[in-house]
């Protein structure tokens, strides 16, 4: 993103709470800004974003992943600021993986039968069969992802969740992980990549993950056909 935007002649100020962001130290990037976690306070880092983006004189702010979801929740104050990002209500409804995957259903894409999880373990075991996925609605990179195969490993994921209406089953669709990323202004995609999760670093080990780019039609078009269908603008 940064080395495009600096072809096309724009200064790019990157910021992120890890200062250790690898494309920190593109030459294609002016600038860094440490920003506090977007997840413990999602409205120290809307305000961070803001004094980060007038320091830098930005003429735009440019969110790559989900921080651009917390960003949408505030961002109406401040519309003096153009931003890439869809409206709030959308964002959240694709990031829910309750109704993001009613959303995508809608728009032509095979999605895996969910179900909420305070149906139960009877219910939910007897339409989706084993194994299966628990998994929350609102999360990311595979995290508070569990799998139960069978009907007692079930009931026990399901009593052990505090909040279960925060959390769906999903039919288990396979063990390969594929990410879609896109970037769409107002519906019309402008550029797509597609890629496969390798192998993840143990927990022990450090983060890491690596990454193999997938040139699949089929997976391409599934992305950019809900990019399309929602009118998405910003990168999904």
């Amino acid at each position: 993103a940064a080395r495009c935007l600096t072809a096309a002649g724009h200064t790019v100020t990157l910021g992120d709470h890890d200062p250790a962001e690898v494309a920190r130290f593109s030459r294609h990037v002016s600038g860094f800004v440490k920003l506090p976690p977007p997840a413990a306070s999602p409205r120290r880092f809307f305000d961070a974003v803001i004094a980060a983006a007038a320091g830098a004189g930005a003429e735009v702010v440019v969110p790559l992943f989900e921080e651009g979801l917390l960003l949408a929740a505030y961002w109406d104050r401040q519309a003096a600021l153009p931003a890439c990002f869809p409206a709030f209500d959308l964002g959240l409804s694709l990031a829910d993986k309750g109704t993001g995957v009613e959303r995508a259903a809608r728009a032509g894409l095979p999605v895996a039968t969910t179900m909420p999880a305070p149906l139960g373990a009877a219910e939910i075991g007897r339409e989706l069969g084993y194994p299966l996925v628990v998994k929350p609605r609102l999360s990311t990179s595979g995290v508070g992802v569990r799998v139960a195969r069978s009907p007692g490993e079930l009931a026990a994921l399901l009593g052990s969740l505090p909040v279960p209406e925060a959390h769906v089953a999903q039919r288990w669709a396979g063990a390969r992980e594929l990410v879609f990323q896109g970037v769409f202004d107002s519906g019309r995609c402008v550029a797509a990549h597609a890629y496969r999760v390798v192998c993840r670093h143990p927990p022990e080990h450090g983060f890491g993950i690596l990454q193999e780019s997938v040139l699949d039609e089929t997976i391409l078009a599934h992305g950019i056909r809900l990019g399309e269908d929602t009118g998405y603008h910003g990168a999904l």
